[in-house]
């Protein structure tokens, strides 16, 4: 069985993040960050410069997260010249770690093209938004949060098992 996901809580509510506004809710989110923040994407693409965007914020409250010794660890699929959406990913995760954040690469042959976010192992947002400035500024994307552990550690495990390690 291939299915993650069993059943939802009977009490979830459910949080409609759309358009622009869900980097800038997920920033606020990940501000609160105290233990984990996992990422999951296809592509991830750190900004070029500082700026008060809403995928620059979102970007820095990830490397906040991580100086105040939160664990940030992004899933993204090893870069392909098959999928021109990963190429970038080997370059991300060097900036990555240079801001104290871990980086999982899925293997070959299945595609990691999940997008997800979960913060301390409780908060779940699902969505369709890469970690990148046009998934956060020109596109329209939409995400969904809940707070669920049991679903969060279901996600957070399956990663874990395709993934190589940190």
């Amino acid at each position: 069985n291939r299915q993650i996901f069993h059943s939802f809580p009977a009490n979830m509510e459910n949080l409609i993040h759309l358009a622009q506004d869900w980097a800038e809710e997920m920033a606020a989110a990940c501000q609160t960050a105290r233990e984990s923040i996992f990422i999951s994407a296809i592509s991830l693409q750190p900004p070029r410069q500082a700026n008060t965007t809403p995928f620059c914020r979102l970007w820095d409250s990830w490397t906040n997260a991580a100086a105040r010794g939160a664990q940030v660890t992004f899933f993204l699929p090893t870069p392909s010249v098959v999928h021109p959406a990963t190429a970038r990913n080997a370059i991300s995760a060097a900036v990555a770690f240079d801001a104290g954040m871990k980086t999982r690469f899925v293997p070959p042959p299945n595609l990691m093209h999940a997008k997800s976010v979960i913060i301390d192992r409780r908060q779940v947002w699902i969505g369709s938004g890469n970690m990148t400035a046009a998934a956060a500024h020109f596109n329209h994307e939409i995400y969904i949060s809940f707070n669920s552990e049991q679903i969060a550690a279901q996600i957070i495990n399956r990663w874990q098992a395709i993934s190589n390690p940190a």
